[in-house]
């Protein structure tokens, strides 16, 4: 296990480490001031504590999605409608914080729950297919995503579209949906904190319970694990 565990994390470095570089030939070609576009890259985001919290507050919702799909992926099963998911959670939420009034701390979480429900539900139709009809998940999975995407786009624009900005917006959300921030005159939120519990909550889930041993060895050996039920 240990072995494995270095793998991939070497594996994630070298993939990383590949994606800077192909970025790094890209500027070198398309920009006319490279070196500092390089700097800009890599440490302007750390140069203010502002600029540094807009990158966390933004890798918030991506991190609670990356957690949905980790555990999918224990089990080696492939879903590639995360994105679509995302996207219409997200317009679910952005729905629960301009309709509805519920008190400060209740509303967020709320909204929260809502959009996340309303996303995995979707996530179920390819598995569906597959089971019904032997359809091939990654096909229909990746094709459920368009349909998330412009389904949202037609809800926010002929319900929710706020006719008075020059742009295609939602209306502003109630402030009882807004969740608090965590640092003054910054963007970064409380949902760092969330994030950071459901991420050992899930860590816990997978590798401390039953159902998460089951999940891990639905993927290793489905058959092991139908004799161990």
């Amino acid at each position: 296990m240990r072995k494995e565990a270095i793998f991939e994390i070497a594996r994630t470095l070298i993939a990383i480490l590949i994606s800077l570089l192909l970025a790094f030939v890209i500027i070198l070609f398309i920009s006319k001031q490279p070196g500092e576009a390089l700097s800009k890259f890599l440490v302007g985001p750390l140069s203010k504590v502002r600029y540094f919290s807009n990158v966390l507050e933004m890798a918030i919702p991506l991190t609670f999605t990356g957690l949905a799909i980790s555990v999918m992926f224990q089990a080696k099963q492939f879903n590639l409608g995360a994105e679509g998911a995302f996207f219409v959670g997200a317009v679910t939420a952005a729905v629960i914080g301009i309709t509805f009034s519920f008190p400060n701390g209740i509303h967020p979480l709320v909204a929260i729950i809502c959009g996340g429900l309303v996303g995995g539900t979707f996530l179920f139709i390819p598995a569906i297919l597959k089971v019904k009809w032997n359809a091939n998940e990654l096909v229909s999975s990746l094709m459920l995503n368009y349909i998330l995407f412009y389904l949202g786009i037609f809800i926010i624009n002929y319900y929710f579209r706020d006719s008075m900005a020059g742009a295609m917006v939602s209306y502003k959300l109630k402030t009882t949906a807004l969740i608090p921030n965590l640092i003054p005159r910054t963007r970064l939120h409380y949902g760092l904190l969330l994030v950071i519990t459901m991420i050992v909550i899930v860590y816990y889930f997978m590798y401390r319970t039953k159902w998460g041993y089951a999940i891990r060895m639905t993927g290793l050996n489905q058959k092991f694990a139908e004799i161990q039920e």
